[in-house]
């Protein structure tokens, strides 16, 4: 499946992403709790990587807008992904399966929480939450002989123009986690109305 997504950020991360030698991080986890090297990193809401809005580069400019005022630019960004390595969390199947094990493995993601992100967890509760369940996920579907390289779900952004929460979808987010799935990578120049 092919994807154009649009990345919103600071002028700097975008020459970073627009570089040849440009890296996903993604925190090693250890025994189900993320290594004391890389728990600084505070996983989104969708766990780790680069988080692109998928045909949205209005949102893509408005979410970038909210954090880097005048120094914002938007990344468009094509990539290839294999249907089994992508997460999708719109599929009803992928739903009733993240919510088992979310359910089974409540008192890890309680311990993750705690010892790792206790200040985020505290500030942003839900989306925290749910990153670390999906990284735990991901973690128990690679003991299949499964990877998932990217995560989509239809998610609710605040922008400095939507600045409330709301359950209703107002784009679809693409988490990539690994860069091979990039085939092509742009500044997004918007058209006059964008």
């Amino acid at each position: 499946m092919k994807y154009i997504s649009y990345h919103g950020t600071n002028k700097q991360n975008a020459n970073k992403i627009l570089s040849v030698n440009f890296s996903i991080k993604l925190p090693v986890m250890m025994n189900n709790l993320y290594s004391p090297h890389n728990h600084e990193k505070v996983p989104g809401s969708l766990g780790f990587g680069l988080y692109t809005f998928i045909d949205n580069p209005s949102l893509a400019k408005d979410f970038s807008i909210r954090f880097n005022h005048t120094n914002w630019t938007v990344v468009e960004i094509q990539t290839e992904i294999n249907h089994n390595e992508l997460l999708d969390l719109d599929n009803s199947h992928n739903q009733t399966n993240y919510h088992e094990f979310k359910n089974k493995v409540r008192q890890q993601i309680e311990l993750v929480a705690q010892h790792k992100y206790q200040r985020a967890v505290s500030s942003r509760k839900q989306s925290v939450l749910d990153g670390i369940t999906i990284e735990l996920y991901i973690m128990a579907i690679k003991k299949q002989q499964i990877s998932i390289n990217a995560v989509k779900m239809k998610t609710y952004t605040t922008t400095l123009k939507t600045n409330w929460v709301s359950i209703v979808p107002n784009g679809i987010e693409l988490c990539i986690r690994n860069i091979n799935l990039i085939q092509t990578k742009r500044q997004y120049l918007p058209v006059k109305g964008d």
